[in-house]
């Protein structure tokens, strides 16, 4: 996962060097490994505001059906795991992330 206000521009087709990386991804953030369970995962997910911002992270691996509430909150309805399987809800999962979106990082 990766904040999505921290992605500075795209990568093109083709070869990838270590200048694009640094130009999509200009901080100076550390890339954390830990594990989350299902359950963590959703309440992260839905901790987040729906709309108007950009604290809506990036992902890969996954498949988050979601959508905005009246109230700005974001109501998640299901998250599928990189086989399109369900998230279990106590099974322990890895996931890597920038800095920012651990409980170190900027909330």
């Amino acid at each position: 996962m990766y904040t999505s206000g921290g992605i500075r521009s795209g990568l093109s087709r083709g070869w990838v060097t270590v200048g694009d990386i640094c130009d999509m991804i200009p901080f100076q953030n550390e890339l954390v490994d830990f594990a989350m369970t299902g359950n963590e995962v959703r309440a992260f997910f839905e901790a987040l505001p729906a709309r108007g911002t950009n604290a809506f992270p990036q992902f890969y691996g996954m498949t988050v059906y979601a959508w905005g509430r009246d109230d700005g909150a974001l109501a998640v309805a299901g998250i599928l795991d990189g086989d399109g399987r369900p998230l279990e809800p106590d099974r322990l999962s890895r996931v890597s992330a920038n800095s920012d979106l651990t409980p170190c990082g900027d909330g």
